[in-house]
């Protein structure tokens, strides 16, 4: 999400501003006139009644190219009548797709809901608040200017900071970059955790092994003592401990990857629907298919103190003890 803008809903590089000097249409063609503008779309904002809430109402237009909202559900409002509903807006109002909404009081009209999307972040909403109607819906077409803006992106692999500087000496008229969401950027301050904790759970993994296999040793040597008598060279008996080692940690692997790709994916989708984040499954095949080798090697590792133990016992003093 932090790599990703897309993600968390933010497709656009930066949005542009009509101020005193530069009235709307003056920001449109000064944009449609730049190379430095891949693609452009207005966008009004406008505060409306939504079932009793004051939301924010946003309708998009494209000027060149086509810019739209990241959708989570549903699709975008085709219709005249269709609106797009932000998450937390959505769970607000107690509703979901194919149900209806008055937007507008009295003097506005019934929507039907058809989707649920990222929508900007402003001072005043969250990036999953507010909804989305066609940019033809009864009441669109009348925002502040003060509610109108144009988000803008630029070449691939280029500066949306010096894009900005020289559409601001060139054009005289500003453009802000686009930053990311707030609680997308406090994801920063968890990104180590998943790493220290799988680090703390290998280790804690690694240390009750070394526990079983170390204690296998004293509780067994008498059945150890048996196995050599009959037969078993110090070599084979070193090998029931390392057998036993790789036995616990094949049946770890078998019970632990599933298990853990399932927990992995079921936490990601539950973290990205409380963000919100467009929600994609997480796939670490390189982890995984290093995982099976390593975990026999380490296990094996672990095993060769213990083993080394077992190799060394004497069955005549242990069988004669017991």
């Amino acid at each position: 999400a932090l790599a990703r803008p897309a993600r968390s809903g933010q497709l656009w590089d930066g949005t542009a501003w009509p101020d005193e000097t530069h009235t709307s249409a003056a920001v449109a063609v000064a944009l449609t006139k730049s190379p430095l503008v891949t693609s452009i779309t207005r966008i009004d904002r406008v505060p409306l009644d939504v079932e009793g809430a004051g939301l924010p109402v946003y309708t998009l237009s494209p000027v060149r190219g086509r810019l739209a909202f990241v959708l989570l559900s549903g699709h975008a409002p085709t219709g005249r009548l269709d609106a797009v509903v932000g998450p937390a807006s959505m769970r607000g109002l107690h509703r979901k797709i194919g149900d209806h909404l008055h937007i507008g009081g009295p003097t506005g009209a019934k929507y039907r809901i058809v989707g649920t999307a990222l929508l900007p972040q402003t001072p005043h909403s969250s990036f999953d608040q507010g909804v989305w109607i066609n940019a033809h819906a009864p009441g669109a077409g009348t925002p502040s200017p003060l509610d109108e803006q144009y988000l803008v992106t630029i070449p691939h692999g280029g500066s949306i900071g010096a894009a900005a500087d020289r559409l601001h000496n060139q054009l005289g008229i500003e453009v802000d970059a686009t930053s990311q969401p707030q609680d997308v950027l406090l994801l920063k301050n968890v990104r180590t955790l998943p790493q220290v904790l799988a680090g703390f759970l290998v280790l804690l993994g690694l240390a009750a092994l070394a526990h079983v296999l170390v204690t296998a040793v004293s509780r067994r040597r008498h059945d150890l003592a048996v196995l050599r008598t009959l037969g078993f060279r110090p070599l084979q008996t070193a090998s029931c401990i390392a057998w036993q080692a790789t036995t616990v940690g094949f049946v770890g692997l078998l019970v632990g990857l599933p298990l853990g790709v399932a927990t992995g994916r079921y936490s990601w989708r539950v973290v990205a629907r409380a963000t919100p984040l467009v929600y994609v499954a997480p796939v670490a095949l390189l982890a995984m298919v290093v995982a099976i080798p390593a975990t026999i090697a380490l296990v094996n590792a672990l095993a060769a103190w213990p083993a080394s133990r077992a190799a060394r016992l004497r069955p005549a003093q242990i069988l004669r003890t017991e």
